[in-house]
């Protein structure tokens, strides 16, 4: 995972700010949950700048308990419940980090006197950045960069043969070129690469079997 090897184990993974490889061997499986921006840092109250397996004595043991019993189980029905009922869990830390998130949003929704309206829910670009640097470990403008190209690459999953230069305009990019290098940078593939496997992977699933 990102050049490093892993056990068998719970594995945190840090906020990517571009894209890395994961290698599994033969027969592996593997189960994730994935964050909302943001959250993993309400949960853990840190960010991690590589992967870290978790050991038996960190304070997250409830990681440790779901991964051996995921392990126990034999089919991936099985293994899908067993997840399900764990997020759904009053107990766990998700749940309990979803509820103080809720309580917050409701009352952040209430309704203030006309004239502190905008004392209470404006904030400075100083204030947004230093939020975005807390929370997610990266600049307002790097969020914005990765957002862009995920946006791209979803329109070439729909429309793979998409013309690039005007695919380039089409999502604020100044040309060709400019979507290229970050798409290089963020995205570790170019374009027209990434264009080329899509088109492959749908001849794949199209193609009749006997």
């Amino acid at each position: 995972m990102g050049g490093d090897f892993f056990p068998s184990g719970v594995i945190l993974t840090p906020v990517s700010k571009s894209a890395h490889s994961i290698t599994l061997p033969a027969n592996a499986q593997i189960a994730g949950i994935r964050f909302y921006a943001g959250v993993g840092f309400d949960i853990f109250q840190r960010h991690y700048q590589r992967p870290m397996l978790l050991d038996g004595d960190n304070e997250h043991g409830e990681l440790q308990k779901i991964h051996a019993r995921l392990r126990k189980l034999d089919n991936n029905t099985a293994r899908i419940s067993a997840l399900y009922r764990f997020l759904c869990s009053e107990n766990n830390i998700f749940s309990i980090q979803a509820t103080k998130t809720k309580t917050h949003l409701h009352r952040s929704l209430e309704p203030v006197p006309h004239q502190n309206s905008m004392a209470s829910f404006s904030l400075s670009q100083r204030q947004i950045e230093r939020t975005f640097q807390k929370r997610l470990d990266m600049t307002p403008k790097h969020y914005q960069r990765i957002m862009r190209v995920r946006k791209t690459l979803d329109s070439l999953k729909a429309k793979p043969e998409s013309d690039l230069v005007s695919l380039a305009l089409d999502h604020g990019f100044s040309d060709q070129a400019h979507m290229n290098r970050e798409f290089r940078e963020i995205a570790g593939i170019s374009p027209k690469r990434f264009g080329k496997l899509i088109k492959q992977r749908i001849t794949l699933n199209t193609t009749p079997t006997n």
